[in-house]
């Protein structure tokens, strides 16, 4: 990808990558290329391609080094610019005024390296096309700015300047690369060039930061030897997880990061922490690494939390901010590496890109700064111990399986967020999902999420302080009063519906499938369960809430959400919820364990009684089995 990028027509390049994506090292990279640094290369990709190696000058500047307030700015430029001049090129430019310094810098190495080259329809010419321009971070000035629209356009109007020497001086530069975190279409730097190419969603490029699936396996073997070793000498994963269960893992966490919807990488930054990690384990290294104040500010907030679960949001075509004074949400939150592309529905006049959460690393970054807005004192020096207090009472009842404690902190939870986000038109089951997986995550619980689907989070799975794991189910439906709902199209007294009967010739050939009671005993399939306590909700309510109950524990059972988390060491349990309206709601637990004799999960209680001790046969192929 690099060779395309040298040997390319010579034109400005942009890339637009989040934070610590490994831009810096990218340019660090092709400045070796253009130093001619050819041993360093020896037995890479590029060292077998065609290419002359020729050295040529480099100026790079890096704009977090330049001071951004507007009253330093140009002194700090103009100084940076010297040093570049002195330290690296032993160029004495004088203090001069930072357009003229670079200006003179690019003259001036230019004419030192001035070089011959032979043309079939001129002969032989003098070109001074041989100077290198690389910017790293061009929009660092005006995203330390954003929150006031006067300096933005200060910095706007002195980088406008700035750029215009690098089209004035183009015969006299071979390549101009230029990386940042927002692509601004009015800042200075697009509106000098009409010709600038931007790579950040090119499928060519799509992979030129970070690591695809491939590089990871084929670069990391040894590492991921000594991280499964390191894992389950610390009890954080089981005796029988093997190598490919822990890269399965280790992508859940930190891969699927697409800027074109076709190809996926994985955050360079996040697998570089984890392996680097004396103690190998799971966190969330990027968002901790430092949380962008440009996303808290204009990125996340109130009217767009709840959407990012729904994975519905599509910014348009270029993914680009049209000015730093209006700038819309969704592009924001891709651009900062809080969403990525799904997919792209392409078309004549324009494409449509769907975007989502990447992975569990990010979805846990949003459950943390949506509840900084909401329950974090500005002024807490520990966010995560706060918040782990904050919601001690919820989290002790859901790890203890206290339902009726868990329905009390529960609704109180939700009553505590603003009110026209819960009472919204567009209120949907991935709010709850997302409230729910809030609280867990919040008190730094090992909170994981099975399936992303379009319509939210299906699955949420826990491991509690004791190793066990809790595999959660959610059903919401509003309220039937809802204008959604016509009538006759919901029955206000629901029940489960009878099976068929079958002759006694099939009920002799057919084992009689067990599912788990709520107290952990085996209930024959297509009975009735017993009655749950539903405290004072009306009779309708309660019928409604019992019946999503028994919905969402078939659903873990048919769909076998906990076979993956069983074995010889710890339990599963199964916990149903079911919200009704806005605040009705209800939650179950179950214990459940698989049974090879009826391929069903059943209770723990059952599993004794027959002298069943669970056991894994085979991870890799998540086929767990009893003997």
């Amino acid at each position: 990808m690099i060779h395309k990028l040298v040997t390319g027509p010579i034109v400005p390049y942009l890339l637009i990558r989040p934070r610590r994506f490994g831009k810096t090292i990218l340019l660090d990279t092709i400045q070796d290329v253009f130093e001619g640094n050819k041993e360093l290369f020896a037995g890479l990709e590029i060292s077998k391609l065609k290419y002359d190696w020729q050295p040529f000058p480099v100026i790079r500047i890096d704009m977090t080094d330049v001071n951004s307030n507007p009253n330093h700015f140009e002194a700090s430029l103009t100084d940076l610019i010297n040093t570049i001049a002195e330290e690296e090129n032993d160029i004495v430019l004088g203090k001069r005024d930072y357009v003229t310094a670079i200006r003179d810098l690019i003259i001036r190495l230019s004419s030192r390296n001035d070089v011959w080259s032979q043309s079939v329809d001129i002969g032989k010419i003098r070109s001074r096309k041989n100077v290198v321009v690389l910017i790293d971070e061009y929009d660092a000035p005006v995203l330390d700015n954003i929150a006031d629209f006067k300096k933005c356009e200060a910095i706007r109007e002195r980088l406008h300047q700035f750029y215009r020497v690098f089209k004035s001086q183009s015969r006299r530069i071979r390549a101009l690369y230029i990386t940042g975190i927002t692509k601004f279409k009015k800042l200075s730097f697009f509106s000098v060039f009409n010709n600038v190419c931007d790579i950040s969603n090119m499928s060519d490029f799509s992979t030129i930061c970070g690591f695809t699936e491939t590089e990871f396996r084929e670069n990391f073997r040894g590492h991921l030897a000594l991280a499964l070793k390191s894992l389950k000498n610390d009890n954080d994963i089981e005796p029988e997880a093997t190598e490919e269960s822990l890269i399965s893992e280790i992508l859940s966490w930190y891969d699927g990061y697409s800027f074109d919807g076709l190809n996926t990488v994985l955050n360079p930054y996040s697998i570089v922490s984890f392996f680097d990690n004396e103690r190998k384990k799971f966190d969330d290294y990027w968002y901790k690494s430092g949380a962008s104040l440009f996303t808290y500010e204009y990125g996340l907030n109130n009217k767009n939390f709840f959407k990012l679960f729904d994975s519905s949001l599509s910014p348009g075509s270029d993914f680009s901010v049209a000015d730093p004074s209006f700038m819309d949400n969704a592009t924001v939150l891709w651009q900062a590496g809080y969403l990525t592309v799904a997919s792209v529905e392409k078309s004549k006049t324009i494409d449509s890109y769907l975007l989502k959460i990447p992975n569990n690393e990010i979805r846990n970054a949003i459950v943390y700064e949506m509840m900084h807005m909401n329950t974090v004192p500005k002024d807490s020096k520990d966010p995560i111990a706060y918040l782990s207090d904050y919601y001690k009472d919820f989290i002790s009842a859901f790890v203890s399986r206290n339902a009726k404690n868990c329905e009390s902190a529960f609704s109180s939870f939700i009553t505590s967020f603003p009110s026209n986000l819960l009472g919204s038109s567009d209120l949907g089951e991935y709010v709850y999902h997302a409230l729910l997986y809030c609280q867990l995550k919040a008190a730094n619980l090992d909170v994981r999420c099975e399936n992303m689907g379009l319509n939210g989070i299906s699955g949420i799975v826990v491991r509690t302080p004791q190793g066990d794991w809790i595999v959660v189910e959610l059903k919401y439906e509003k309220s039937i009063d809802s204008s959604e709902y016509v009538a006759g199209s919901v029955n206000p007294e629901p029940t489960v519906p009878a099976p068929k009967r079958a002759s006694p010739v099939q009920r002799a050939h057919k084992p009689r499938v067990i599912y788990p009671g709520p107290d952990g005993d085996p209930m024959p399939s297509g009975g009735s369960h017993p009655p749950l306590e539903v405290g004072g909700k009306s009779k309708r309510v309660a019928q409604r809430l019992i019946y999503n109950i028994n919905r969402a524990f078939k659903q873990i059972v048919e769909k076998d959400y906990a076979t993956p988390y069983i074995s010889s060491r710890n339990k599963v349990f199964a916990a149903a919820v079911a919200v009704y309206g806005k605040s009705d709601m209800m939650f179950a637990f179950r214990d459940v364990v698989w049974s090879n004799e009826l391929h069903k999960v059943v209770s723990y209680k059952w599993a004794r009684e027959h002298g069943r001790v669970p056991i894994c046969q085979n991870m890799a192929a998540d086929a767990w089995r009893l003997p």
